[in-house]
């Protein structure tokens, strides 16, 4: 029996993460992102913002389809990590309001972060919202307003 390498969170160092161990052992199972966007360069969402990047499609790096298809990644898109059980090596995980534990051998925890907004109590509040990488930036650009910020400042 192979062993079961759960990775949760599947932007750049989740993904990366699991397709170097893919890489190094076949055997090694299972990606989980709360999301239905993996493998998307954050980085770029200044100039999507700015609209020098026209269409959010040309920040993903690779899809859900080629983990699956051409990594052999078994990846598990809209379903999140709710919490971890080191001493039992097990993560529970829920997905369409149902939760089951998935036993591992190897756990990497690569989730996403809004650095300081959590501490001061306004992340996701009326005064700061951060949306995950998705269709609701098109949505809210037409609103959006850059003041400074360098990058899509200028």
């Amino acid at each position: 029996m192979s062993d079961t390498f759960v990775v949760t969170g599947g932007d750049a160092a989740g993904m990366s993460a699991a397709s170097e161990a893919k890489r190094e052992d076949p055997d090694l199972d299972v990606g989980f992102e709360k999301g239905e966007w993996v493998s998307y360069a954050a980085c770029g969402m200044p100039y999507y913002v700015k609209g020098e990047v026209e269409d959010l499609q040309d920040l993903v790096a690779v899809t859900p389809e080629e983990f699956r298809n051409e990594r052999d990644i078994d990846l598990w898109t809209g379903h999140e990590v709710v919490g971890i059980d080191p001493e039992a090596g097990s993560v529970t995980v829920e997905a369409d309001g149902e939760t089951f534990d998935q036993p591992y051998d190897h756990l990497l925890v690569a989730t996403a972060f809004t650095a300081g907004m959590t501490e001061i109590g306004l992340r996701n509040t009326d005064l700061a919202y951060a949306p995950p990488f998705s269709p609701v930036w098109d949505s809210i650009l037409p609103a959006a307003k850059v003041l400074g910020g360098k990058v899509a400042g200028e």
